[in-house]
């Protein structure tokens, strides 16, 4: 009998923690989709270098703890997509072009469906 209890408890809490990293992912994801709009009103307000590279800096380090913390591939292959996303923009920066974040917005809108629950 307590080798059962033992085993539900044990399976209940592996089910808590799937459902808290679900959790994190999906409220980071949404922080991630925040920080791209604020990148691309500052990149459409002709922000200075300074001002994206919060952005960039906030979007990666963002992405960066989804990867380090989920043992889903899935997320872990859109997380990844981000971050090359955000090196993109920033390679652009760093030559003076203006960034296409468009593939950014979909690296992001790939990590939130993975991240999303059901």
């Amino acid at each position: 009998m307590a080798v059962v209890l033992t085993a539900a408890l044990s399976a209940g809490t592996a089910a808590c923690d799937a459902g808290q990293r679900a959790m994190d992912c999906a409220r980071l994801a949404g922080s991630i989709a925040s920080s791209v709009e604020q990148l691309t009103l500052a990149a459409g307000d002709a922000a200075d270098a300074e001002d994206m590279g919060r952005f960039t800096d906030a979007i990666e380090k963002e992405a960066q703890k989804i990867k380090d913390d989920t043992g889903d591939a899935d997320i872990a292959a859109a997380a990844d997509s981000v971050l090359e996303a955000v090196e993109n923009v920033r390679e652009s920066m760093e030559t003076d072009e203006n960034p296409d974040l468009g593939p950014l917005g979909d690296a992001v809108g790939e990590l939130t469906a993975v991240c999303t629950p059901g």
